[in-house]
């Protein structure tokens, strides 16, 4: 049984998290763009003044943050390996929509005890940074995790399932599936 967090925990953390927010998160944003090669930073620079006079994140803050909270030098913290102490496992789903970043946070809490739902062919966030192929390569990285494939469509016609299937057998950056449905031929 785990103890509950006393006031002096949540003081303490609330001086990391105040620290982080004044120094280091500052220095990381900086440091994050320099090194994903964003180039010019002007048309961004009053959104970011703005969110830093304000003392605000966006979402993309909170995530580098978290993962800040999460591992210093390539190890999990004391923050982290409580978290994983206390999760038995993560469900994820539409995980074609993950991004590497993200993909790291549930990495660090969940390991290989994840629940993963997704489908590569219908990944659309690219734009966003989604990356399906981390779903793609779980498998390479976790040897022992399994695969279920859910191959019967319950929505479409035979026709459509059919047709469908000769253009996503056209993409080889995907699991191999059977697709069938027990539905009428019907119209395309």
């Amino acid at each position: 049984m785990h103890n509950e967090l006393t006031s002096v925990d949540i003081k303490k953390m609330q001086e990391e998290i105040d620290y982080r927010m004044r120094v280091v998160r500052p220095k990381c944003i900086e440091d994050l763009q320099t090194a994903r090669g964003f180039g010019d930073l002007s048309e961004n620079f009053e959104y970011k003044a703005a969110k830093r006079e304000k003392g605000i994140l966006d979402f993309s803050d909170a995530e580098h943050f978290l993962l800040e909270l999460l591992e210093q030098d390539g190890e999990p913290t004391p923050l982290c390996r409580e978290m994983q102490s206390r999760i038995k496992e993560i469900y994820i789903d539409e995980y074609q929509d993950v991004d590497e970043m993200q993909d790291e946070i549930f990495r660090l809490v969940g390991g290989e005890h994840r629940f993963m739902v997704g489908d590569i062919k219908q990944s659309i966030y690219g734009f966003r940074g989604a990356h399906p192929q981390t779903l793609l390569d779980f498998q390479k990285i976790y040897p022992s995790a399994r695969i279920l494939k859910m191959e019967e469509n319950f929505r479409s016609s035979r026709s459509i399932v059919d047709r469908a299937a000769v253009f996503i057998a056209q993409n080889q950056n995907r699991y191999d599936k059977k697709m069938h449905t027990a539905a009428e031929q019907g119209l395309p």
